[in-house]
């Protein structure tokens, strides 16, 4: 009977791999942390962001450091982050109220994950019989996780063995180690034989499959599996995602099946699947391999106290070579061992050497003996600036594709619903269409129809959704966005007394000098339909503009009226900004609306305006957006000195 402890630790845990996704980056990791974090709580799912540890600089022997050829070195060397950059990760992984975690492929690692105090440890599927990590890891006494891809029967029973002797949680993942997995690999009835043979333990699904993510959630969630495990990442400066890895809008069809299969609930496997070759191939070659700290003579005995004292283990694993897999203890060496060396089933006595079977399984594993390392150096060419330092230099950038497409449909959507509402009489099958008939046909109802589309869920929805926080943390560095102000406009031609000509939102945004405006297009800015006139903060120094009212009030643009001159001729203008697409500027960037020229076409903008809540001047303003006060700004400061 699985214990209550356990049910408490691992049931309907959900482990988000974000593996070597950051690709190096911390801007990026911390991008896919917070945009899974948010799908996580509006899921209300109880999940852990997990992390991959290595010691890089052992992990991978020295005689192939820098080669190119091999994938899994070139990866693992230019993944590599810093311990200052780990330790930032689980820092915003726990802000988020996600469980911070860790799969170690060597020793040194598993220290890391105690350093980090991380509450569970996974094991991978390659390493579930790599005995020295193991004994390493049940060192800590911390719950575990075991994907068990690639795994005999008795690999099975001697894992579970070992962990109950020792009475440390675990829980088991039915895992298929093939990226992607596809539907007729996942052998979902093994999670039926994996809860018969340990009735003791939760029993999950590791899936890589990457063209559903319902079916087997539905299926898996019947079978009885309660941890699941998917890798995951975001489609983010342009960089390719992997097809076995999940987006947070396909994490968030996840969960949703998730919780329709606990509300509708309440095969069979007999056997320990069969093991394909090319699934075997591939768990090899991330196998370490056995090799020398020093130069050892004939007759020099192993003993498990002093393996690691003179033996390391590393990456890639030789044909022929003892891994970490192999146990040995009491054999003897019978040739010589220079330093750094592999240690084969040559250099040993013993059983790997006789049994004609276990021989001809070592030497048909792993790189060819001998394989050369790649000595050619390669210098990758500088990257772009980043987007927060564009906003910072500039005040402003343009993000592209920052918003799901589908969160823009729905806000049109939800928008031609509120027309129709207004005139049940009509039929509207665009936006253009709604604003034309209202415009010439009603302006009292067009009104409504412009003041209702501030309240609009879907606009809402837009506010928080994981592109619009993540890029203010990514590029504003807010840890907590706070929406001080929603805006709407829709333009039109032969409208151009309501545009604002050039201002800064600091009138709106004052709360604090911090705050940022996110600029969201529902349709495509072209030509036709205007666009935004913008003057970077290098021209203007960031200076705060004087204002004045206007000679004539007839609109609510005459408020704010500039009279100091401006740097006009430096103006860049936007007229290529998709639907989907973010302009984040500061609270002090000039900039103003373009007139829209075609007849029949109009431009429905989104402005949204955050200040940071760990601000400590939006704080002390009391939250309070739309308040100048003399002393925050420059020109009110000497009028008031005066």
């Amino acid at each position: 009977m699985i214990s209550q402890r356990d049910r408490a630790l691992f049931e309907n845990l959900f482990v988000l791999e974000l593996a070597n996704n950051h690709l190096g980056k911390l801007e990026r990791g911390l991008r896919i942390v917070r945009d899974h974090a948010t799908v996580v709580r509006y899921n209300n799912i109880k999940a852990a962001i997990k992390l991959q540890f290595r010691d890089v600089d052992e992990f991978v022997h020295r005689g192939f450091k820098g080669n190119k050829d091999l994938r899994y070195v070139k990866k693992t060397e230019e993944t590599k982050l810093s311990k200052a950059d780990f330790a930032r990760l689980v820092e915003e992984i726990r802000r988020l109220s996600c469980i911070p975690m860790a799969t170690p492929f060597d020793e040194a690692s598993v220290d890391l994950c105690v350093e980090f105090d991380m509450p569970v440890i996974k094991i991978a599927s390659s390493d579930m019989n790599d005995w020295p990590l193991l004994e390493k890891v049940a060192s800590t006494r911390r719950p575990v996780i075991v994907s068990t891809g690639g795994a005999s029967e008795k690999d099975l029973d001697d894992l579970v063995r070992f962990f109950e002797r020792r009475d440390i949680p675990f829980s088991l993942n039915h895992c298929v180690s093939l990226y992607p997995s596809e539907d007729g690999d996942l052998d979902l009835d093994q999670i039926d034989y994996l809860r018969r043979r340990y009735p003791d333990h939760i029993v999950g699904l590791s899936t890589h499959e990457c063209g559903d993510w319902h079916s087997s959630m539905l299926i898996s969630y019947g079978k009885g599996a309660r941890t699941w495990e998917r890798h995951i990442d975001v489609d983010y400066e342009g960089v390719a995602v992997s097809s076995y890895c999940s987006l947070p809008e396909q994490c968030d069809a996840w969960f949703k099946a998730f919780h329709k299969a606990a509300e509708m609930c309440g095969g069979r496997g007999e056997s320990r699947r069969v093991i394909s070759r090319r699934e075997t191939e591939y768990l090899d070659a991330l196998v370490r391999g056995v090799f020398a700290r020093r130069d050892l003579e004939p007759g020099y005995v192993f003993a498990k106290e002093t393996f690691l004292r003179d033996f390391y283990l590393a990456i890639p694993l030789q044909k022929g070579q003892i891994s970490c897999r192999e146990v040995i203890n009491g054999e003897k060496l019978i040739s010589p061992l220079k330093k750094d060396a592999a240690l084969t089933i040559d250099h040993v006595d013993g059983p790997y050497n006789e049994n004609s079977t276990l021989r001809g399984f070592i030497m048909n594993r792993g790189l060819e003996a001998g394989t050369p390392p790649a000595t050619v150096a390669v210098t990758a060419p500088a990257p772009p600036p980043p987007a927060a330092a564009r906003y910072e230099e500039d005040g402003y950038v343009v993000l592209r594709g920052a918003v799901d497409r589908q969160l823009i449909d729905d806000a049109k959507a939800d928008l031609i619903r509120l027309a129709q509402s207004i005139d049940k009489d009509s039929a509207f099958d665009d936006l253009d269409a709604c604003w034309n008939h209202f415009k010439h046909t009603n302006r009292a109802n067009g009104g409504t129809f412009y003041n209702g589309f501030k309240f609009l869920p879907s606009i809402h929805r837009l506010s928080i959704a994981p592109g619009v926080l993540g890029k203010l943390a990514d590029v504003a560095g807010m840890r907590l966005p706070s929406l001080i102000d929603i805006n709407c406009r829709i333009d039109s031609s032969g409208e151009e007394k309501y545009l604002f000509d050039w201002h800064q939102d600091y009138w709106f945004s004052i709360a604090s000098t911090q705050a940022a405006v996110v600029w969201l297009p529902l349709v495509d800015v072209t030509e036709e339909t205007g666009g935004l006139d913008i003057i970077s903060n290098r021209a203007t120094a960031g200076k705060i503009y004087r204002t004045a009212a206007g000679g004539e009030y007839n609109t609510y643009a005459d408020a704010v009226v500039l009279d100091e001159p401006i740097p006009e001729a430096q103006a860049v203008t936007l007229t290529d900004v998709r639907a989907g697409d973010l302009v984040v500027f500061k609270f002090n960037v000039l900039h103003r609306s373009r007139a829209v020229s075609a007849a029949t076409k109009s431009r429905f903008t989104v402005q949204l305006r955050f200040c940071d809540l760990f601000d400590q001047e939006f704080l002390g303003n009391k939250f309070r957006p739309g308040t100048v006060k003399p002393d925050q700004v420059d020109y009110l400061r000497k009028e008031a000195a005066e």
